[in-house]
């Protein structure tokens, strides 16, 4: 309701700039992989080269509750976000495989408290804001929200965006170095039994000024006196280690050993529904090999802004 209040008073000043659309559906898709994963639905982004001119804030926003309300009103099937260019706008879109909405409610779905009705004994209450919140910031923005619906059979949103004519490396360039300075200090734990793979991931965070720890293995992280008397800031650890022990079973160890459990990535090339609930039910985070630079720098901004470390560099900025 609050939100609502700023949109309709004309409280919010936009800050449009250039979003690669790119790294914000990688950090879309970190988001919601594993609420989609938890319902035993797919979710697909289809990638995008396109440059677009927006508030990134809103935008995500935006895309953020239509994602939101597509996995919690699909029951079977999956989720899409994909993109289709019109002339000199790209319209986003997210596709659904769910309960659809009937052609009689269309007109009235972005007003406040309208709710898709859902019979399901474990959907979600929501109140009904989301569509509203949605319709408000693209009329802020100028960006025509959209919407066609087959009742039974899902739906698409649809979001129309203008496309900006700059150079992608240009831009992509500008926003890893800001994200890079985000992670200055930040302590970090890498568990692999492949010394290439922890080779390849101590070269990368370093060069966004971690300071990061390589083992091969439990046995390896105790005998290193770094981690001795204060936890990692945050572990990345392969799921498929040496012997029976997999990255969860060693992260658990190792969190027993410190006063609190640190956030934590498992990594691996297996994408099956059963290692992605497992990681999902120790609460941690899930990336798949290769792993995605885009999709990693994005999953380390969410998780280290969650931790004491990020506290502290707020700390020191303003001490300073």
């Amino acid at each position: 309701m609050l939100d609502l209040s700023k949109l309709d008073a004309g409280g919010v000043d936009p800050e449009l700039q250039n979003i690669p659309l790119s790294t914000l559906f990688d950090e879309l898709q970190a988001d919601f992989q594993a609420v989609a994963s938890d319902k035993g639905l797919t979710l697909r982004v289809v990638q995008s080269s396109l440059v677009v001119c927006s508030d990134r804030q809103y935008l995500r926003r935006i895309l953020q509750n239509l994602l939101s309300n597509a996995i919690r009103y699909t029951e079977r099937g999956g989720v899409l976000l994909g993109v289709r260019r019109h002339g000199g706008n790209v319209q986003i879109e997210v596709w659904d495989t769910g309960l659809g909405i009937p052609e009689s409610n269309i007109r009235t779905i972005f007003g406040e408290f309208n709710r898709v009705r859902n019979n399901s004994p474990a959907a979600p209450k929501g109140l009904g804001l989301g569509l509203a919140i949605v319709e408000r910031i693209g009329r802020l923005l100028d960006h025509d929200i959209s919407v066609r619906s087959v009742f039974g059979s899902g739906s698409v949103f649809t979001v129309s965006v203008p496309i900006c004519r700059v150079s992608i490396s240009e831009e992509i360039s500008k926003q890893h170095v800001d994200a890079f300075n985000n992670f200055n200090g930040a302590r970090i734990l890498c568990i692999d039994n492949d010394t290439s793979i922890l080779q390849g991931m101590k070269a990368l965070l370093e060069k966004w000024a971690c300071e990061t720890t390589c083992a091969h293995d439990y046995d390896e992280v105790i005998q290193d006196s770094t981690f001795v008397h204060a936890q990692p800031d945050l572990i990345i650890a392969d799921y498929h280690l040496e012997g029976v022990e997999t990255g969860i079973d060693t992260v658990r160890r190792l969190s027993k050993k410190w006063d609190s459990a640190p956030p934590c990535i498992i990594i691996s090339a297996d994408r099956t529904e059963n290692l992605k609930k497992r990681v999902h039910n120790a609460r941690y985070r899930y990336l798949s090999k290769p792993v995605k630079v885009a999709a990693l720098k994005a999953l380390l901004t969410h998780l280290l802004s969650q931790t004491e470390f990020q506290q502290k560099n707020i700390h020191l900025e303003v001490s300073e």
